[in-house]
């Protein structure tokens, strides 16, 4: 009894556990974007990927190039709301890497927002 006990405060709600790799992977995806970047204060990090993305010359090209992009350097994609994250750290307190991005009518992209920060603790 007590194990189903244990085993059922170690899994929070929507199948999340509270064990090394429950929630989210442990680190950034070890790609060419996020070299360097773990471990780096937010800000710094946050314009390093910002900075790496539009030496790719992104803006003003095609999305389907953005999002072929970013999944290839391992950023979940969600295309309903012109986004692209990766969280990673512990379950219970981690960080994440989030960009958004807008098309103008020829779908072509118009603007682009990454933001690098913690997740907040439970």
């Amino acid at each position: 009894m007590y194990r189903w006990l244990l085993a059922s405060m170690l899994v929070l709600p929507g199948g999340c556990q509270l064990l090394p790799g429950g929630c989210q992977q442990s680190g950034l995806p070890a790609t060419p974007l996020f070299a360097g970047i773990e471990g780096m204060a937010y800000r710094r990090g946050e314009a390093m990927i910002r900075d790496r993305i539009e030496a790719r010359q992104m803006r003003g090209g095609p999305e389907r190039a953005l999002i072929s992009y970013l999944e290839t350097q391992g950023l979940q994609i969600d295309p309903n709301r012109k986004s692209a994250s990766v969280k990673f750290g512990g379950p219970l307190c981690g960080s994440r890497v989030r960009i958004d991005w807008e098309t103008n009518r020829t779908g072509k992209i118009a603007t682009m927002f990454v933001l690098y920060a913690d997740t907040g603790c439970l």
